[in-house]
């Protein structure tokens, strides 16, 4: 994805070969320097972190795109290929069954970010003293609950973070006090937690601290809320955060050297 700034307007195309720079539909900009777009080049969706750099701006390395780079390709592989000959099993074709793992990735997200949506709606009416506009689903009433009866004061929902030393970011899913203790949180509504969900909100405490210049008070937990689609909620809580954003840095570190040394040995 190519994106660039021409005067006042915002505008991307799919690759070097599109012939076509195409307006970016949406523009969020936070902290003077840094930029997170969102929109649409050819049939792509996209959302994309910039950073000042000379005159123009640059892309920043986003904290997902960074975690999807390590491990579980053997489990993924599997699973791709569970999802097809579940497929076939079912009286499905074989040609659409080579893309039943899409189709489920697809059905997954979706449901996803609905839940996404509507936590932070209900996060944005409390912190205005509104009452939630829509009717909870169960997910959100299990959020809801957990946070009344936690007592947890939320300072801000879908938090745009970034770290000009290290030049990556991201967007937290929700900042808060617990026990008065500052936590990053986020919200996973996938089958099962893994250790790259407590290394993204290591790496979001950083940058935080980074942006806020927290010293004196900094980021002292993490709290995971999973909601798997299938329903329930579990709690996971972490107050060794350094442990969990060194981890992260290992592997934005590893990924830079990668990049780094295929160049060098002509691998693109």
């Amino acid at each position: 994805m190519k994106i660039k700034q021409e005067g006042e307007r915002w505008v991307a195309k799919k690759s070097n070969k599109a012939k076509r720079w195409e307006d970016i539909t949406d523009l969020m900009q936070w902290h003077g320097e840094f930029v997170s777009v969102m929109g649409k080049a050819g049939l792509t969706n996209f959302h994309a972190y910039l950073g000042k750099h000379g005159k123009g701006y640059s892309q920043l390395y986003g904290v997902t795109s960074v975690l999807n780079y390590w491990g579980e390709k053997e489990g993924l592989l599997q699973w791709a290929v569970n999802q097809a000959v579940d497929f076939i099993e079912n009286g499905g074709d074989t040609k659409t069954a080579r893309k039943a793992h899409k189709m489920s990735l697809k059905k997954a997200g979706d449901a996803g970010t609905d839940t996404h949506q509507l936590v932070e709606d209900y996060i944005l009416a409390l912190m205005s003293n509104d009452a939630p506009d829509n009717e909870m689903t169960e997910q959100v009433k299990l959020f809801a609950n957990w946070a009344t009866d936690n007592k947890v004061k939320f300072l801000a929902s879908e938090m745009p973070v970034f770290s000009k030393a290290l030049w990556v970011a991201g967007t937290m899913d929700f900042l808060c006090e617990i026990d008065g203790k500052l936590y990053i949180g986020d919200v996973k509504t996938s089958n099962y937690i893994n250790p790259k969900h407590f290394y993204q909100c290591g790496a979001y405490a950083g940058m935080y601290e980074e942006m806020t210049d927290s010293s004196e008070s900094p980021v002292e937990g993490i709290v995971i809320v999973h909601l798997p689609r299938d329903g329930g909620i579990t709690i996971h809580k972490r107050d060794d955060v350094d442990k969990y954003r060194k981890a992260f840095e290992n592997i934005l570190y590893t990924l830079k050297i990668d990049k780094d040394e295929s160049y060098q040995l002509g691998f693109r």
